[in-house]
């Protein structure tokens, strides 16, 4: 049992720590003092490992020390969010699951394209990983549609930024699972969902992949000059 005061290497007040038993009270702070967040932890002693978890619920505070919202945690899962503004609707729950299959698909995919250029002199190495690599590509497609299937579409102002996130995953999919989604993509910018720009990325990037042309001209490289090169116009 305890109290503990962390800071950062400029001395500020990161973190407050009041420990009883396996019980930990934990209070953020934002640079200027003001708490940034605050509730309970766990610490538990595993045979090989201490595991650190928030639980219950947390409470969330802006940089003047205004209370946000409240989230609940299990074990360090964020389940519910209730704003104590009732118009924001945006859910911190499928902000972190789309985050979490963002982070994932991008690392699993540097880490299998790495292994697959390091070991080209091995043609059954290479196409091993090349084949967990369309694998693991066809789930992240397959687990990205369930969010744009299942309704309400993880728009901006359900998601904030990490609305972008199911585009920015299928762009990296193959020409018929684009079309899959394209009616999507154009009724969420008909519905205000989802940007027009972004559609018409959508767009240009499945006109080349099925060999027509661009009609938005959102496709273009530099060349050595670091001239603008469009492709397929």
């Amino acid at each position: 049992m305890g109290e503990g005061l962390y800071y950062d290497k400029n001395g500020l007040l990161e973190r407050k720590e009041i420990i009883r038993f396996k019980k930990i009270k934990t209070t953020l702070y934002h640079p200027n003092g003001h708490k940034r967040m605050k509730g309970y932890a766990k610490l538990i002693d595993m045979w090989d490992r201490y595991q650190f978890y928030f639980y219950g619920r947390w409470e969330y505070f802006d940089e003047k020390g205004k209370l946000l919202k409240y989230c609940y945690f299990n074990k360090g899962v964020m389940g519910k969010t209730e704003y104590l503004d009732k118009g924001n609707k945006t859910s911190d729950s499928l902000i972190n699951v789309l985050n979490s299959i963002d982070k994932n698909f991008f690392e699993r995919n540097a880490s299998l394209i790495n292994a697959i250029n390091k070991n080209i002199p091995d043609p059954a190495v290479t196409e091993k990983c090349r084949s967990l690599l369309l694998q693991q590509d066809s789930n992240s497609f397959k687990l990205i549609g369930n969010y744009l299937l299942t309704p309400p579409y993880p728009s901006a102002k359900i998601a904030g930024e990490s609305s972008l996130i199911p585009f920015s995953i299928l762009s990296y999919a193959p020409v018929q699972v684009k079309e899959q989604y394209s009616e999507i993509f154009r009724n969420a910018v008909a519905d205000g969902e989802m940007p027009g720009k972004t559609f018409a990325f959508h767009k240009d990037k499945l006109k080349i992949a099925k060999g027509g042309k661009q009609f938005h001209g959102t496709q273009f490289y530099f060349d050595q000059k670091k001239g603008l090169v469009y492709l397929a116009v």
